[in-house]
């Protein structure tokens, strides 16, 4: 399908065709109804880019194993990508031109062997200040936290004060949760953790563990399921909590994403947006779709911010489950998070199975979006012209 542009009528949700003079005067949901397309600039309609297999599918004992925790890591010569899968970790070298071939295996990475499979991973990227201790620091709330430096996945450190359900770095200190309790290192080591300075208890409202961690602009927000508290402060000594929601929190914590609009994060009720202040739904035109999704699969949801190849425009992509299936199958998809755009509504993909996302980088410093399957099928995204 080649690229169409709609002048002087567009389809409307839910009052059906929407006319005007210009597109530009159209309301920012108007095109809920048209699936599978990539929705460009003014209203330019362009068939949906298809994803394309890289590397080989992995497999123990023979037995696809599904890829659970994705994440990048980039060096001066090049960037992999980190894989949880299984009871190991691999890696698969990301080609270092956009030409070059996308096959290869993906290899287990020293060290990462009898982890608890069947486990979510959450990984954070840690530098020091002078370029070394380039790590990917990765947890699933289970095995003992795990750094990879490049070669060999080993423990993080001996006295980290549990196995963290969810990581962040901030302020320059790597944060971890246990239970309700949230917990940060040392000042620019996240080997260090200092019992004196170390604890911030947390009222997750329910009483249920704290479900993500996440900094946007000077704050580290704290989620319950039903709650929302933010820490800010530069240091120990002026590191303060305060309650910012008792209504919404997230069950999610893949969904959770700084973007130019706000923080995002999936309620079990739809998609909010918050910049310090009060949560405020972000997904009200699609409440319709949120009422056919799996309630009970929503803790898979997974989400990314990405730059469109076409338009270099931001999205929120957020990846759901359908109410009548158990895999990720459905991408909706918040258009052109960039403040000085004139759409920014929600489009809908179907049959894209993305268990875990992650972005990346090409050659040229352009977004790529990965994708990890149940199959153990590692996918890159808007590679191909048509699915």
């Amino acid at each position: 399908m080649s690229t169409t542009h709609l002048f002087a009528a567009r389809l409307g949700w839910p009052d059906g065709m929407v006319t005007a003079g210009s597109v530009l005067k159209h309301p920012a949901d108007t095109a809920l109804l048209i699936r599978n397309a990539d929705i460009l600039y003014g209203g330019a309609l362009q068939m949906r880019r298809g994803m394309q297999m890289v590397g080989s599918q992995i497999k123990e004992s023979n037995i696809p194993k599904a890829i659970l925790g994705l994440a990048e890591r980039r060096t001066s010569a090049g960037a992999e990508l980190v894989m949880a899968a299984g009871t190991k970790l691999y890696a698969w070298t990301v080609p270092t031109t956009t030409t070059a071939s996308v096959a290869g295996s993906p290899t287990a990475i020293s060290g990462a062997t009898g982890l608890t499979t069947g486990l979510p991973w959450h990984f954070v990227r840690w530098r020091a200040l002078d370029g070394s201790r380039n790590w990917l620091i990765g947890t699933n709330g289970t095995d003992t936290p795990r750094v990879y430096d490049g070669s060999t996945l080993a423990a993080l450190s001996a006295t980290v004060p549990g196995n963290f359900g969810a990581i962040e770095t901030f302020q320059n200190y790597l944060w971890g949760t246990v239970n309700t309790d949230v917990y940060y290192s040392d000042l620019l080591d996240p080997t260090v953790w200092n019992s004196t300075n170390w604890r911030i208890p947390i009222d997750t409202g329910d009483g249920a563990d704290i479900q993500a961690i996440r900094k946007h602009g000077d704050n580290l927000f704290v989620f319950g399921r039903t709650t929302v508290h933010t820490i800010n402060g530069a240091d120990p000594a002026s590191f303060g909590l305060s309650p910012l929601s008792a209504a919404h929190g997230t069950v999610a914590q893949e969904t959770v994403r700084s973007t130019k609009q706000g923080l995002f994060f999936l309620d079990r009720s739809g998609v909010f947006a918050t910049n310090g202040g009060i949560p405020v739904r972000a997904s009200l035109s699609i409440d319709d779709v949120f009422r056919t999704l799996n309630q009970s699969d929503l803790s898979k949801a997974q989400a990314v911010v990405y730059q469109h190849p076409i338009t270099k425009r931001e999205e929120y992509r957020l990846a759901v489950t359908q109410e009548r299936d158990t895999q990720v199958n459905t991408l909706l998809i918040r258009k052109y998070l960039d403040t000085q755009d004139v759409y920014r509504g929600w489009h809908v993909d179907t049959g894209v199975q993305s268990r875990v996302m992650a972005v990346g980088k090409d050659p040229n410093f352009l977004d790529v979006l990965y994708s990890g399957q149940e199959n153990g099928v590692l996918l890159r995204h808007d590679q191909v012209q048509g699915d």
